[in-house]
């Protein structure tokens, strides 16, 4: 069966890097399923993996590209195509989905290693402590790209502290759906629970360790 993917420059505006670029894949909060929520098949997984990473090497050099979360998340079909694709897995032991201190502490990882210019582009989804969370990364002078689910516009909270934001649906593989040409029906994102979290202030909510122990990579 045929599958194309859209390319998001020809619905979106761009902006250029200056420096490097990182990609994490919040797979707690983003699963790898289509938009009908059906668990997305291991070839076109990596495709997916493959085309995320093509699309942004075209711009600045990709230094790292891993997928995040707890371990039972990694379903074989996404463990294969993470090998096939060379992108990491990291097991953050996190028992919730939108873990804001795993998300944070995988951010902190990239910190660590890169100073800016250098460019984060995050797959995550919408959710209470995102905004508290991008203004950490944007005063320390990273730039973001926020690649997310939301079927609408972003939150002004959230769309002012990014580069750029594209739909993360740009990045999957598509197949013909006769159901949404004809009608025009537009399917809703596949529900996730949200955890709320307290982000009155720019300060993050809870406090960082950033002796951090090494990450556990899983095989």
């Amino acid at each position: 069966m045929s599958v194309w993917f859209e390319h998001p420059e020809s619905k979106f505006g761009w902006v250029s890097f200056k420096g490097t670029v990182s990609i994490l894949w919040d797979i707690n909060s983003v699963l790898p399923l289509t938009k009908d929520c059906k668990p997305i098949s291991e070839a076109h997984l990596a495709l997916t993996l493959k085309h995320l990473r093509a699309f942004f090497q075209e711009k600045a050099p990709v230094t790292e590209f891993w997928c995040f979360g707890e371990a039972s998340f990694f379903t074989r079909e996404l463990r294969a195509a993470c090998k096939s694709a060379s992108v990491s897995m990291v097991d953050t032991h996190a028992k919730k989905r939108n873990d804001p201190v795993a998300l944070i502490v995988e951010l902190t990882k990239v910190i660590h290693v890169h100073k800016p210019p250098h460019a984060i582009v995050l797959v995550t989804r919408v959710q209470d402590n995102l905004p508290v969370t991008l203004r950490f990364l944007r005063s320390h002078s990273y730039q973001l790209i926020l690649l997310h689910e939301e079927p609408g516009p972003l939150p002004g909270d959230i769309s002012s502290q990014v580069a750029e934001s594209f739909s993360w649906d740009l990045f999957l593989p598509h197949q013909p759906n006769p159901r949404a040409s004809s009608s025009g029906e537009r399917d809703e994102p596949c529900a996730v629970p949200v955890v709320n979290v307290e982000s009155g202030s720019d300060d993050l909510p809870f406090e960082l360790d950033l002796n951090l122990p090494p990450p556990v990579y899983l095989s």
